[in-house]
């Protein structure tokens, strides 16, 4: 099984954008994004696609193959 690990705290840093920041572009609660962020929980497809394009990346710079 592959195993998706999200970038979004790199590319939030990189981009110097707070979780809180996000949480409102994406109508969702600063822990959701804080979750997404530690990698405890993972944004659906559809969640990293919405990231990206807040964000102005592709989806795929949101995601590391393991």
């Amino acid at each position: 099984q592959m195993q998706l690990v999200n970038r979004l705290k790199i590319v939030l840093a990189e981009k110097n954008i707070t979780n809180k920041w996000l949480a409102g572009q994406l109508n969702k609660s600063v822990i959701t994004i804080s979750r997404w962020s530690q990698n405890k929980s993972q944004p659906s497809l559809e969640q990293l696609r919405e990231i990206a394009k807040v964000l102005n990346i592709s989806p795929k710079d949101l995601i590391n193959d393991l």
